[in-house]
């Protein structure tokens, strides 16, 4: 066959037509059964869930700040919002400040432990001890909001060493790497450049979300 200027550098598939023939329902499922979709799908809905519990944080240290403060000063009194003080403001930046320093180190931590565990058992198994840990952390913070003030704030803190086995640097770590074993070589950098995408918009949707319900 002569070529000439118009000729593709590629030739086309030859399974082409029968892609075609495909009905919708066919096209449907194969969103639902790809394994480039569920990598992606996994990744947006962990971030989501994560980013989800971090916004309430910040409400919360300004509450828990404001009761400590009022424990050793004079009771509210007057116009305006109780809380709304600049001692309060700097207490309660200075706490996230350190929830934020704390997630960083326990962050680094556990991507070390978490390319340990996948040697040891699996990425799969990673997967899940990445995924289920910060659950516990999420209740045992929910016990320091119970607790609340200085006790409270403490408890919050501390439940950042749970980071360190298992959390969100870890379970980005790990879907990377489900992808590269599951997806064929050629489609790697694709996949990993969707997977960033499908995280970003997880950890976006995550805060955004929770703080119209928090603060709109």
């Amino acid at each position: 066959m002569a070529t000439s200027e118009t000729t593709p550098l590629l030739p086309g598939r030859k399974d082409a037509p029968l892609a075609t023939q495909k009905g919708f329902g066919a096209s449907v499922r194969g969103i639902f059964t790809n394994v480039e979709n569920r990598i992606l799908a996994a990744g947006f809905l962990i971030c989501v869930a994560f980013s989800y519990t971090q916004v309430p944080l910040m409400y919360v240290f300004h509450l828990m700040v404001c009761d400590e403060y009022y424990d050793h000063h004079p009771p509210f009194e007057g116009p305006g919002q109780r809380c709304s003080r600049d001692e309060i403001a700097a207490g309660t930046a200075a706490q996230f400040s350190i929830l934020g320093m704390s997630t960083t180190l326990c962050g680094t931590l556990n991507l070390f432990l978490a390319g340990w565990t996948v040697k040891k058992i699996g990425p799969r198994a990673a997967l899940m001890i990445q995924t289920f840990v910060p659950a516990i952390r999420v209740l045992a913070q929910i016990l320091g909001v119970i607790a609340g003030k200085r006790t409270g704030m403490l408890i919050i803190q501390s439940t950042q060493l749970f980071t360190i086995v298992g959390g969100p640097a870890g379970y980005i770590l790990i879907t990377n790497i489900i992808a590269s074993e599951l997806v064929e070589p050629s489609r790697r950098t694709v996949v990993f450049g969707k997977l960033q995408g499908s995280i970003m918009l997880g950890q976006s949707i995550g805060y955004l979300g929770m703080y119209t319900l928090w603060f709109q």
